[in-house]
């Protein structure tokens, strides 16, 4: 076998191995829109190599004539796959200069394939000249040319422009390797071609034609270049398959599922942990209703309104519910998603991931359990303080009871005349000072009871007015002014009355603490609007004052300036404010002492 034989049929060889491989890219990956324009040129330049070595080996003007005109077809095709290849793979170039360079090569086409021309080159074909070329002698074409090679000429041209206005554009954007790489092979190749053709042609060079061999590096340096593009992407796949499991391993040990919703086809993907929450199967389709049927059905409605809301809206989701599992468990789940919209701003998926926050909801509920036993323990001690003017705030009605109690035996055991009028206000002081002892338990009942929460419209001032009237001995023992600046139309507030009470009572038990080493002690508690929906509480006393740089400290846990307190009054009190939906502060006044205030949301009903 000659060397011209081996060697063209090598390159026909390894074009179309190029063009195989690109191809496959190309069918995995349908968006490598390069991979698959190589490849359609890599057929085009192998079918040139098998062309040109035919013309090589033809011996009539028929047969010359017939092989150039499919050469140029081969060649023509090739030329369009590169203008594209260069459009996907730079992603830059003039699209109306790729169009009129395709559209020009097309032209030369069909007027290769008219009636009365041997091709597009030669108007009429003469025998072959014989010339050697690797020790062996092969022909090279020879007629009488034609003036449409011009147009071929300035398709090739325009070609360059557009290759080199791709190139210039791509450098621009910082994609200088490919644009360089790119830019300096195809134009030297195609430079080199064009003239070599033109020059065998016009009969100036006595050489075969050799676009195929021209052709190799410049499909050599995109195929490297796409190469390296597949090993890149290689190592991105192995490094994203590895972050993939990695990332699985970690939902697994969290128990986090992933899910994705196309809302148009109602469907729902969902990762296994995620199937697992709707007891749905491998293969299992899920939609919405599907997911629905999983929640329980006292959240089944919310859950509903959040995700209608997302979707209307385009806004994240974020809602929790209960679920309840195949084996009969009760389990929290925690969603958060977000909305992908398509480029009209029409909500297409919603995508976003669930996890378990049952322990997290159980603790919770331990949290706030304890946060009651707390307060109910800080109500107890409170009373404990207040025990010893709690016994002489009752034993004064018992006193007078069992007082009355014996002047009516008295008189009914004399039996004096006129004495029924004494004996019936007898009775009735006995009656009056029962039902004050009563109240005075009940109140102290309601205050160290344990109960869950029960809000209710109350009047702010009322409340004040009782707590007031239980301390009202500690104050008078204390030496303590007491000055309540209430306002008359002040709006109910909605709350729990006890817990509203045990803020009153710490707040008034602190003050007299901190007025105990005071020479005045006055302490006027305030009440007044801010605004149409918010109420006002304030206790102003005139004692030591907080330390300046306790700040927001007072309001935390076990803080405290008492030798024997336990740092939970204050920090019980803005637990409670806050469940109320209010806020409560300190600050030091200007003339000495602290003043404590806390707000609370006015009730909608309507005012005191």
């Amino acid at each position: 076998m000659s060397w011209i034989t081996i060697i063209w049929s090598i390159c026909a060889g390894i074009f179309l191995a190029m063009a195989g491989l690109n191809l496959l890219v190309w069918l995995r990956a349908r968006g490598r829109w390069a991979n698959f324009f190589f490849s359609l040129s890599a057929v085009g330049a192998a079918a040139s190599a098998v062309i040109e070595l035919a013309l090589m080996y033809a011996q009539t003007p028929a047969d010359t004539g017939f092989w150039l005109r499919w050469m140029h077809t081969s060649v023509q095709v090739c030329v369009i796959a590169l203008i594209w290849f260069v459009r996907a793979y730079l992603g830059a170039g003039s699209l109306w200069l790729a169009w009129l360079s395709c559209g020009l090569r097309a032209l030369t086409l069909v007027i290769n394939f008219l009636p009365g021309h041997a091709n597009v080159a030669f108007r009429e074909m003469k025998p072959p000249r014989q010339i050697v070329a690797l020790g062996e002698s092969v022909s090279v074409p020879d007629g009488i040319g034609t003036g449409w090679s011009l147009l071929v000429s300035g398709a090739s041209v325009l070609f360059l422009v557009y290759l080199v206005g791709a190139v210039i554009a791509a450098w621009r954007q910082g994609n200088r390797r490919r644009a360089g790489w790119l830019g300096v092979a195809v134009s030297l190749s195609f430079l080199l071609g064009m003239t070599q053709t033109r020059l065998v042609t016009a009969g100036l060079l006595s050489i075969p034609y050799t676009m195929s061999l021209l052709f190799l590096p410049i499909l050599s340096i995109m195929g490297i270049e796409l190469s390296s593009d597949l090993l890149r992407a290689f190592v991105l796949s192995r490094a994203l398959q590895e972050s993939q499991e990695r990332i699985k391993l970690a939902a697994k040990a969290v128990d986090l599922g992933f899910w994705e919703w196309d809302i148009a086809k109602d469907e729902i993907w969902a990762t296994e942990a995620g199937r697992a929450r709707v007891g749905a199967g491998e293969f299992e389709p899920i939609n919405f209703d599907r997911f629905l049927r999983s929640v329980h059905p006292e959240d089944r409605e919310a859950t509903r309104q959040a995700v209608q809301r997302s979707v209307d809206s385009a806004v994240d989701l974020e809602v929790e519910y209960r679920m309840i599992t195949t084996d009969g468990r009760l389990r929290w789940i925690a969603t958060h998603g977000y909305v992908i919209t398509k480029d009209n701003g029409a909500p297409h998926l919603i995508r976003g991931i669930s996890f378990d926050i049952t322990a997290r909801k159980k603790a919770e509920i331990e949290g706030i359990q304890l946060r009651l036993e707390v307060a109910h323990l800080g109500r107890v001690m409170t009373m404990s303080e207040l025990s010893t003017y709690l016994a002489h705030e009752i034993n004064q009605p018992l006193g007078a009871i069992l007082n009355n109690a014996t002047a009516a035996r008295i008189q009914c055991s004399q039996r004096r005349e006129g004495g029924e009028g004494e004996v019936v206000e007898i009775m009735d002081d006995i009656i009056r000072d029962t039902t004050r002892a009563a109240e005075i338990v009940r109140k102290i009942r309601g205050i160290i009871k344990k109960d869950n929460l029960a809000f209710e419209p109350l009047n702010i001032n009322v409340l004040i007015e009782e707590v007031v009237e239980l301390f009202s001995n500690p104050l008078t023992r204390e030496n303590i002014l007491i000055r309540t600046d209430l306002f008359p139309d002040l709006t109910q507030v909605r709350g729990d009355r006890v817990r509203l009470q045990q803020v009153l009572m710490n707040l008034l038990t602190n003050a007299i603490d901190a007025m105990k080493d005071s020479s005045t002690r006055i302490l006027t508690i305030r009440t007044t609007m801010q605004g149409p929906d918010m109420v006002v509480v304030s206790f102003c006393d005139t004692g030591s004052g907080l330390y300046e740089k306790a700040g927001d400290m007072v309001f935390q846990s076990f803080y405290t300036t008492k030798k024997e307190g336990l740092g939970m009054g204050l920090r019980i009190c803005r637990s409670i404010i806050e469940e109320h939906g209010g806020r409560i502060g300190a600050e030091n006044n200007p003339d000495g002492g602290a003043t404590f205030i806390f707000t609370l949301k006015a009730d909608s009903v309507g005012t005191a």
